[in-house]
């Protein structure tokens, strides 16, 4: 506090030289407060774990008390996340100091709560708003800090199963060969590439097929089908008897992928189930 006053008392002496006395530029002496990046920690096709990173300035020749900040985080103009920091710090005299504010975004709530901008684009207009609150030597001042950006928005593709088809059914042999079609969709404006999908199928709770399948990139729906190689002899008189009668079968795919996004390759797991009637 003597610090301060020293300065303002110095300040005040050389305007009475000039004639008029002089007060200080409180701009001067005022902490300052800029936002620097948004920095993604993680991302998968749930949520996107981030850090809003901000630099703080003290302008001071002394520890300056740094007490609380107060958040904001809207998304295509509404609001979305808010939250309070009260875990105060202590800014070094005359010295800069990095301020990371940590949230986490669901992608199925922002999506929703931004769908008027969110099927064109793989990103979603924010904006972040931060009071940082701090007690200086002239009383407690606020720092407000606006900033507005884009951040990644990640649609979850969806997998059905559509059909089971025989394609060739041999009793005599026991041989049966049936392609299971799989009906992916993605609302991501950029195509996604399943470069691998690595695959098993249960037919009424028996493990009958495994692989692993080059989709390619998927925009909107692509039909792709997986085949099914069966030893009758093996599988179980359920599986045959639904075959032969065309009786519904209870089908699982259980699935692991790496799809590739304009943010990176996201690990995608699948596990559906349907009955179909094998046509």
């Amino acid at each position: 506090m003597r610090a301060f006053g020293l300065v303002v008392a110095l300040t005040v002496v050389a305007g009475c030289k000039s004639g008029l006395p002089k007060m200080p530029d409180l701009s001067e002496v005022t902490p300052k407060a800029r936002f620097q990046e948004l920095k993604v920690k993680d991302i998968d096709f749930d949520q996107l774990d981030g850090r809003f990173v901000l630099e703080v300035d003290n302008p001071y020749p002394l520890d300056l008390d740094f007490s609380s900040s107060s958040w904001k985080l809207g998304l295509a103009g509404h609001p979305f996340l808010d939250g309070v920091n009260d875990e105060g710090t202590v800014i070094a005299p005359s010295d800069t100091s990095v301020v990371r504010i940590p949230f986490t975004m669901g992608f199925v709530d922002a999506l929703k709560i931004a769908s008027d901008v969110a099927s064109g684009s793989d990103t979603l207009p924010y904006s972040f708003d931060v009071d940082f609150a701090f007690k200086t030597p002239i009383g407690p001042v606020t720092v407000p800090v606006h900033h507005e950006g884009d951040m990644p928005a990640l649609h979850a593709p969806q997998v059905g199963l559509k059909a089971l088809r025989i394609e060739k059914l041999d009793i005599l042999k026991n041989k049966a060969s049936l392609a299971l079609d799989l009906n992916l969709h993605s609302d991501q404006p950029s195509a996604l590439s399943f470069d691998t999908f690595a695959w098993g199928v249960k037919l009424a709770g028996s493990d009958v097929a495994s692989g692993s399948t080059v989709i390619g990139p998927v925009e909107g729906d692509k039909l792709v089908s997986l085949p099914i190689d069966l030893n009758l002899l093996g599988i179980g008189e359920a599986i045959v008897n639904a075959l032969t009668k065309k009786s519904p079968l209870k089908v699982r795919l259980k699935a692991d992928a790496n799809v590739g996004t304009p943010f990176g390759a996201i690990p995608l797991t699948v596990d559906e189930i349907a009955d179909l009637t094998p046509r």
